[in-house]
């Protein structure tokens, strides 16, 4: 990637980028942090990639930058720390938000056929509040973020 020299190049670019982000579908963040990485997040970006491959059109932050995505690709990105470590490898689909704990490479085809193709959390994959016995979709309903 050229280097940027102006902030008129980074709007420029931020801009670019927004547009290119509302052509694409959906968008999967893959914590790629010290400690969901340690748990096997890199694996399971591989699976999710082969598995988004195999359903349709994928691209990433990089392709993004330089082409046109296809009217239904799914973005697929790996991300910082969402800040919840002890509950990796993290997974974070947008635009639902929802915010997948202990993501294995397995769950990838299910990720990717009930998620992204048919939009549907899947409640199993979701962080299960022990102390009020309820199921948190959203970053934003973990108690643990709430405080923050």
């Amino acid at each position: 990637m050229a280097r940027i020299s102006s902030a008129q190049e980074l709007k420029k670019l931020a801009v670019s980028y927004r547009r290119a982000l509302e052509g694409t579908k959906r968008r999967i963040l893959v914590c790629a942090e010290t400690g969901c990485v340690a748990k096997g997040s890199l694996e399971v970006y591989a699976a999710l990639e082969k598995a988004i491959r195999d359903k349709g059109s994928i691209v990433n932050l990089e392709y993004l930058l330089k082409h046109e995505p296809e009217a239904d690709a799914t973005q697929l990105d790996k991300c910082g720390c969402p800040g919840f470590c002890q509950m990796g490898p993290l997974v974070i689909i947008r635009p639902e938000n929802y915010f997948y704990v202990h993501v294995q490479p397995e769950d990838a085809e299910e990720i990717v056929e009930e998620t992204i193709l048919k939009g549907r959390c899947i409640e199993r994959l979701c962080y299960l509040d022990p102390e009020r016995r309820q199921i948190c979709s959203c970053q934003d309903e973990i108690p643990f973020y709430q405080q923050q």
